[in-house]
């Protein structure tokens, strides 16, 4: 996936602000010298030369350990706002000691 295809659809997915390709490309550079993209250049005679961006195998992998590292932490939110809701429902006086 060329640089600008892989901006354009984490900016139209809400994931990413609206930036200017240089920033993107200045991004994907240390991310492919540690090994979880790859970048390397496409050359055709009739344009100039671009970089092809891929996310490698170690890539999946690290984002598959953020996806459940992400996961347990919505865990722990969901739980801690449903206890916080629980609280503001039966009162302050019926709290712990801890407040929750």
């Amino acid at each position: 996936m060329h640089g600008h295809a892989l901006r354009d659809g984490m900016e139209g997915s809400g994931l990413l602000p609206e930036v200017d390709g240089g920033h993107g490309h200045r991004t994907l550079r240390p991310i492919e010298a540690s090994g979880l993209v790859s970048s390397p250049w496409e050359c055709d005679s009739a344009a100039p030369g671009r970089r092809q961006d891929a996310i490698t195998d170690a890539g999946v992998r690290s984002l598959e350990a953020a996806e459940r590292g992400l996961g347990m932490a919505r865990d722990r939110l969901a739980l801690f706002f449903a206890m916080y809701r629980a609280r503001v429902e039966q009162g302050a006086d019926a709290a712990g000691p801890n407040g929750l």
